[in-house]
């Protein structure tokens, strides 16, 4: 993302956590400015790694109902609810927004087709992302493995334990291809077997 109409006047001296509304009618989860030890930020990755950790199936994951503004939406709706509002939900509308030990939230801006408005939510095309991720960090982006991912039929708790635990020695399974760091991206597939081999099972011995 990036500046569009947004300059320095935008954050006010009171702010203490400011938002774009964005095409979701939701928080904008590619730009914010939020104070440190806000409500809604802990509410917010919680509530993605709740999301993340509990998916059924690893290939059908939609960032955009996970990680992405339907975190921080639930985030908002959250950080309302601590001082009984029970009514904030899509589309959200700008505003400020009061929770509890008085921090708050302010949203600016208007969603869907004026989204980008304010901020630019997609400041650089795919193959500049793709590159970034890949050469100047190190990792694949999440577009180029969700792909890979469907044929695997796994969940994400499963994959945790994999690359994060690993199973006790003696019982290791075929890597799955989940780490980035392998050359291959699929299943550890047995060696083939070699030609003669082959003509030993197909042909026993002493038979022609």
């Amino acid at each position: 993302s990036g500046p569009n109409s947004f300059n320095s006047s935008y954050i006010l001296p009171d702010d203490d956590a400011l938002f774009v509304v964005e095409n979701f009618d939701a928080p904008s989860q590619y730009w914010m400015a939020v104070s440190p030890k806000h409500p809604i930020m802990h509410y917010a990755v919680n509530h993605a790694l709740l999301r993340v950790m509990m998916l059924d199936e690893i290939g059908t994951l939609d960032a955009s109902l996970t990680t992405g503004p339907y975190a921080l939406l639930d985030a908002l709706t959250w950080f309302m609810y601590d001082v009984g509002v029970t009514t904030v939900k899509k589309p959200i509308v700008n505003g400020t927004y009061h929770g509890r030990y008085n921090r708050t939230v302010r949203i600016i801006g208007e969603g869907r087709t004026r989204s980008d408005e304010i901020i630019k939510r997609e400041y650089l095309g795919w193959n500049q992302k793709r590159d970034i991720y890949n050469d100047e960090m190190g990792m694949h982006h999440f577009q180029q493995m969700k792909r890979k991912w469907r044929a695997y039929n796994r969940t994400c708790l499963s994959v945790f334990y994999d690359l994060g635990v690993g199973p006790p020695k003696g019982f290791e399974a075929p890597r799955m291809g989940l780490d980035p760091r392998a050359k291959d991206d699929g299943p550890t597939r047995p060696p083939r077997a070699s030609r003669a081999s082959r003509a030993s099972v197909a042909s026993p011995a002493g038979t022609k």
